[in-house]
């Protein structure tokens, strides 16, 4: 896939494409954050949601598929929220890290 063929795709991509199942993955694992609070000092916005959403339809794209599926989800989940996540001083006193904290997450939600 080349660039002329991302730019002539995307037009057909506008479309909204994340069905019920993957939107709920989203939702699931914006609450699993909660389990682990105390080690957040500041968690993912609302803009993470938007920006994993994001990266997932591009890594469907990539995958030349028409819809995001869970396995799109899992390709980027990672690194679009370890990133984002501020951890308290009881996180770096136990040395927990971000992506520690992804990991366990992701341990905790069920594939669909």
């Amino acid at each position: 896939m080349v660039i002329s063929d991302i730019e002539n795709e995307n037009i057909g991509y506008q479309r909204d494409f994340l069905d019920e199942v993957e939107n709920d993955t989203l939702v699931v694992l914006d609450g699993a954050y909660q389990e682990y609070a105390s080690y957040i000092e500041c968690g993912v916005s609302p803009r993470a949601s938007i920006d994993l959403y994001n990266a997932s339809k591009a890594v469907a794209l990539l995958r030349d598929k028409e819809y995001v599926t869970p396995l799109d989800i899992a390709t980027v989940v990672a690194n679009v929220l370890q990133h984002r996540l501020i951890l308290s001083y009881k996180a770096q006193a136990k040395n927990i890290t971000p992506k520690d904290i992804v990991q366990k997450i992701l341990e905790v939600i069920k594939a669909p």
